[in-house]
């Protein structure tokens, strides 16, 4: 790398099958001046391998031309690679018993993203036209990075248009009985330690079955919730042809939500509609067919050989209303700061605070903020297809500040319950972010 400024790096000629890396160290930094022929919005993208270290995911941060661009580009979070530490073995009565996991690293490749989630797409940073400097500063951990690449991400086709791009006399299949099963607690790698492989018994429709014995037959469940958390799988096919792909799943944690995957083929999203994939609620296992709207299978264009399926969690359009969620919450405990200045933490039951009077602009947020939250409602059970208590609280708020407009009077004895329904709004952004989801089989198939 040709940086202008560093500290705790090292130039490495070879590794790990890449020539002319950078290795970069905790607590240092590399700087780079880069020329942009356009000004205007760019993504970046970065290839790293990471090193040992405490097995936490890398964390860098962000400045160009010595400024943070946004918050969030402080915290930039790139995962780890975990895979299971040798064969399942048994114990004496018959219980499987998992095996460890350890660090299997790797090349890996990602785009500065939101590490929460709440953005779907890849940050976009603005630069200057000509001579930029950006500066990559590393919060925890070291790592090797081999490329960094300021661009426009490609733009993801949808199925028509991907599909209308192949070649079919290419991808002709011979054998159309074709059936690989691949148990999901068979996976090959994951982005977290906690991903191992565990047990269900609570069906019989899980394999291996067993009422009375431990027996890893799923993956997933609740440490499998957080947005960039991700599990892949490796399969064969034995020619050139399309296929289609099955995967057997339950979400039965959230009533009333959605849990949304990323699924990708060989490293990338093959088309948009597996940019956000959703499972709805179901104390089931099912298998589902990625198809279209119309039920009709997606044909996945496969060559002979080894491939890999990748399901990453995200928020998909729950993000956005996370997001309001979340500037709705700081609009409210503003308005909740404002009159506990006039009132103090303990109101006089018998005193005429004339908070409308005192604070008009207080008044005319609250009637602002009903239609933010009626909004958020109507946006969440468009998502779910239902009522929950999510969108309840909010409803609720809607409803108390109209109170206060009708009546401000009752605003100061309200106080406590005001700050506590805003707690429960808060509670309710931790609530929604967790996508939990099991994974019983992956099936490709003819």
């Amino acid at each position: 790398f040709d940086y202008s400024d560093a500290e705790k790096v090292e130039i490495h000629d070879s590794y790990e099958g890449e020539e002319k890396v950078l290795a970069t160290y905790e607590g240092g930094y590399v700087e780079y001046k880069v020329n942009i022929p356009e000004a205007g919005v760019y993504n970046i993208f970065l290839r790293y391998y990471p090193m040992e270290g405490r097995g936490i995911d890398i964390e860098r941060g962000l400045l160009i031309n010595g400024e943070l661009p946004f918050v969030g580009a402080e915290n930039l979070t790139f995962t780890r690679v975990w895979a299971d530490g040798g064969e399942v073995t048994m114990d004496n009565r018959g219980n499987e018993i998992r095996p460890r996991q350890v660090e299997f690293p790797r090349w890996e490749q990602s785009y500065f993203s939101d590490y929460m989630g709440y953005y779907v797409e890849p940050y976009k940073f603005y630069f200057e036209q000509g001579e930029n400097v950006i500066r990559l500063e590393s919060i925890s951990e070291h790592a090797v990075y081999s490329e960094l690449i300021i661009g426009q991400q490609e733009e993801v086709l949808d199925y028509q248009e991907f599909i209308q791009n192949i070649d079919f006399e290419a991808f002709n299949n011979e054998d159309l009985e074709f059936e690989y099963l691949k148990q999901g607690e068979d996976a090959e790698y994951r982005s977290s330690p906690t991903l191992y492989a565990f047990f269900d018994r609570a069906s019989s429709n899980t394999k291996p079955y067993s009422a009375a014995k431990i027996k890893l037959n799923a993956i997933g469940g609740d440490p499998w919730r957080v947005p960039g958390q991700w599990i892949e799988w490796e399969f064969e096919v034995p020619e050139d042809g399309f296929y289609n792909i099955s995967i057997k799943a339950r979400q039965n944690y959230n009533r009333g939500m959605v849990s949304a995957r990323t699924i990708m083929i060989d490293g990338k999203i093959p088309f948009s509609e597996l940019s956000e994939v959703e499972f709805m609620y179901d104390t089931s296992w099912n298998m589902m067919t990625l198809s279209d709207s119309d039920g009709n299978p997606y044909k996945f264009p496969l060559t002979k050989g080894k491939h890999t399926i990748r399901l990453e969690v995200t928020l998909g359009k729950l993000g956005s209303i996370l997001n309001d969620i979340e500037d709705s919450v700081y609009r409210l405990n503003r308005m909740y700061r404002r009159i506990l200045v006039l009132t103090g933490a303990r109101p006089d039951p018998y005193r005429d605070y004339n908070i409308d009077r005192e604070y008009p602009d207080v008044m005319v947020a609250m009637e602002e903020e009903i239609d933010k939250l009626n909004d958020i409602v109507d946006q969440l059970v468009e998502y779910t297809g239902q009522k929950g208590s999510e969108s309840a609280v909010a409803g609720n708020l809607a409803i108390q500040l109209g109170r206060f407009i009708k009546n401000p009077d009752i605003i100061p004895r309200s106080m406590e319950n005001f700050k506590q329904n805003i707690s429960s709004l808060g509670t309710s952004v931790l609530n929604l972010s967790n996508s939990h989801r099991d994974i019983l089989q992956i099936m490709p198939y003819c």
